[in-house]
C-alpha cells in the first residue's frame, strides 16, 4: 500500500490553531473555577489570622488534640504492659509446674532453701523490761503491779522505748525437696547503728524470763562498733563453746530450734539484724532475718520500777549492775568469741563474700 500523502501546509496550520484554541478554552474554564474559590479561602485564613479569638480557639483545639494523643499513647502502653505481665505470669506458672514435678530441678532454682521463724520480738508479752524517756513523770507515782504493767504496755504501744532482751528464739526449717542444707556453727549479728544513751530515762523491770527446750544455742557479746559480729555455738549448761561441730545439717523438711543470747556493752543503743551463713548446692550465702532490733541498756543509775517495790527507786538497770566489774573482762570475752569463730573448719565469712567480724580494738 502506498503511504498517505502529507497534507499541505495551510491545512496543517488550521488544525494546530484549532487544537490550541481548545486547550486555551479549557485553561480559561479551570481558571474561572479556581478564581471563584481562592479568594474565599484566602479571605477566611486572613480573617482567622487577624481575629485573636479564632487564633486562640485553634490553639486550644490543637492542645486538646495533643492531650488526646498522649492519653491514647499511655492507654496503649498500659495495656501492652498489662498483657506482657499476664504472659509472664502464665510462663512462670508453667515453669513452676515443670520444676515442681522434679525435686532435683526445684532445688537448683532455690535461692533461699531455709525459712526463719523468729519468735518473741513481735509479741509484747515477751518483753519484760523497758527503758523510756520520763516525759510523763511516772516516777512520781505509786503504782500497783497491775497499774505498772498496764503503763508499761501503753509505753510499748507508743514505741517510744528500748528494751534489753538477751533471748532470741527461732525455728530454722529446710524447704528443700532433696538437697541437704549446711549451716555454719555460728550466727552473724550485723550491727547497723550504734548511738550513745544520753537521755533522762526511767524503766520497768519485771524479770519474767524463762528457758525452754533448746537444741542449738549461740551467744555473742555485742560491743559498740558497727559491722558484723559473731555468735558462736555454745553449751549453755556447761558455759563452753561447742568446737566439735563443723556444721549443722538440715535434711529436706527438717526443723531445728535455735536460741541466741546477746550480751550488750552498756551505755549504747544498738540497731541490729540476725543472719545465718549456709551452704546449699555448693553455694555459700547468708540468709538475713527480715526483722531489725533496737536494743541497749543504760550504764548509769535511773528510776526503776520492779517487782520488789510499789514505787520507782534510783538504781542501776538490773542488766547493768556491777558495771565496772562487768566490763573488765568484756573485751576478753569478745576475743574468745572471735577465736571460736576462727576455729571453724568448714565455714568462714569470706566464702559468702563478707570481710569477716569487726575488730573490737577500741570502744
Amino acid at each position: 500500500m502506498e503511504a498517505e500523502k502529507p497534507k499541505d501546509k495551510k491545512e496543517s496550520d488550521l488544525i494546530n490553531k484549532g487544537n490550541d484554541s481548545e486547550i486555551a478554552e479549557q485553561d480559561k474554564m479551570e481558571s474561572h473555577h479556581t478564581q471563584g474559590k481562592s479568594p474565599i479561602i484566602k479571605s477566611f485564613i486572613e480573617m482567622c489570622g487577624r481575629h485573636p479569638f479564632a487564633t486562640g480557639l485553634f490553639a486550644i483545639l490543637g492542645l486538646i488534640g495533643l492531650i488526646f494523643s498522649i492519653y491514647g499513647f499511655l492507654v496503649d502502653r498500659s495495656e501492652s504492659i498489662s498483657t506482657t505481665k499476664q504472659i509472664d505470669l502464665v510462663v512462670d506458672s508453667i515453669s513452676q509446674k515443670i520444676v515442681e514435678s522434679n525435686p532435683v530441678t526445684r532445688d537448683r532454682t532455690l535461692k533461699n532453701p531455709i525459712k526463719l521463724d523468729l519468735r518473741g520480738d513481735h509479741d509484747n508479752k515477751y518483753i519484760d523490761n523497758i527503758v523510756f524517756p520520763d516525759s510523763q513523770n511516772v516516777i512520781m507515782k505509786e503504782l500497783t503491779l497491775s497499774e505498772a504493767k498496764s503503763l508499761m504496755h501503753n509505753i510499748i504501744y507508743s514505741q517510744n522505748y528500748s528494751t534489753y532482751d538477751p533471748f532470741y528464739g527461732f525455728s530454722v526449717s529446710s524447704i528443700s525437696n532433696k538437697g541437704f542444707v549446711q549451716i555454719a556453727p555460728y550466727l552473724l549479728i550485723d550491727v547497723t547503728k550504734v548511738t550513745s544513751i544520753n537521755e533522762d530515762l526511767a524503766g520497768f523491770y519485771f524479770g519474767e524470763r524463762g528457758g525452754g527446750a533448746i537444741l542449738r544455742e549461740f551467744k555473742a557479746n555485742i560491743f559498740p562498733k558497727e559491722g558484723i559480729q559473731v555468735a558462736p555455738m555454745i553449751n549453755a549448761t556447761k558455759g563452753k563453746y561447742v568446737n566439735s561441730i563443723d556444721y549443722i545439717s538440715l535434711m529436706p523438711g527438717e526443723v531445728e530450734e535455735f536460741m541466741l543470747y546477746l550480751d550488750f556493752y552498756p551505755g549504747f543503743y544498738y540497731d541490729l539484724r540476725i543472719g545465718l551463713q549456709i551452704k546449699f548446692n555448693g553455694i555459700n550465702s547468708v540468709i538475713w532475718d527480715t526483722n531489725s532490733f533496737h536494743r541497749g541498756v543504760p550504764s548509769t543509775k535511773m528510776p526503776i520500777y520492779d517487782f520488789t517495790s510499789t514505787k520507782f527507786n534510783v538504781k542501776y538497770h538490773p542488766d547493768a549492775e556491777g558495771f565496772a566489774d562487768y566490763t573488765d573482762n568484756f573485751l576478753e570475752r569478745i576475743h574468745s568469741d572471735i577465736d571460736a569463730y576462727n576455729s571453724s573448719r568448714v565455714f568462714n565469712m569470706k566464702m559468702a563474700d563478707l570481710a569477716g567480724p569487726v575488730s573490737p580494738t577500741q570502744f
